[in-house]
Order: structure tokens, then sequence, then C-alpha cells
């Protein structure tokens, strides 16, 4: 048993989540209340917001999702589950 509970650790990694996505929000630019309801969930909606891409952001995109796998191939090994 860990130093704080289950619950506690869940609320850590949703609130860390939370603050790293407004960060990124703000440093795109990207305004989302154009759409919520419209396209809620759809990640694509993202793209649409700020429009065409520049190749930094594109370089960014790849870079989140490298880390995001990284980060998943870890957590799978470290609950023995295993990639």
């Amino acid at each position: 048993m860990g130093e704080y509970s289950i619950q506690t650790q869940i609320r850590l990694v949703l609130f860390g989540l939370l603050g790293l996505f407004n960060f990124i929000r703000q440093r795109e630019g990207v305004d989302l209340s154009d759409d919520i309801g419209d396209n809620a969930g759809d990640s694509t909606s993202l793209v649409a917001t700020t429009g065409s891409q520049s190749q930094g952001s594109k370089a960014m995109n790849e870079f989140r999702d490298k880390i995001a796998q990284e980060m998943w191939v870890a957590y799978c090994q470290h609950i023995g589950r295993g990639f």
C-alpha cells in the first residue's frame, strides 16, 4: 500500500494531465469553446481550430505522441502486463 490512497493517486495523475493540457492549449493558442458539443471527444477538432499546422506544431505533436507511447509502455511494464 502506498503512502496515499488509490483515489488520491488517481486525482494527482488526472490533475497533472489537466494542468499539462491547459498549458499546451495556452501555448498553442487553441480555443475549444467553439467546439464544445459539436466535436466532443474528437481529437481532430484541435487541428481544425488552429487552422493549418505549422511545421513546428507537427514536430511537437510527434514529440508528444512519442513521449505518450514511452510512458504507456513504462506503465504497462510497471504494472506487470508487459507490452
